[in-house]
């Protein structure tokens, strides 16, 4: 069964690929903002 996005019990390994995502779409999001930089 599917969790709710809510639910705060999330197992090790469940976090761990959130955080990686998020790390991911982090340095994605800080390669944007340094093009968008060099732009102007």
């Amino acid at each position: 069964m599917p969790r709710t996005p809510g639910a705060k019990n999330k197992t090790p390994r469940e976090l761990r690929a959130e955080a990686k995502r998020l790390n991911e779409k982090a340095s994605l999001l800080e390669k944007i903002q340094k093009l968008k930089g060099q732009k102007k």
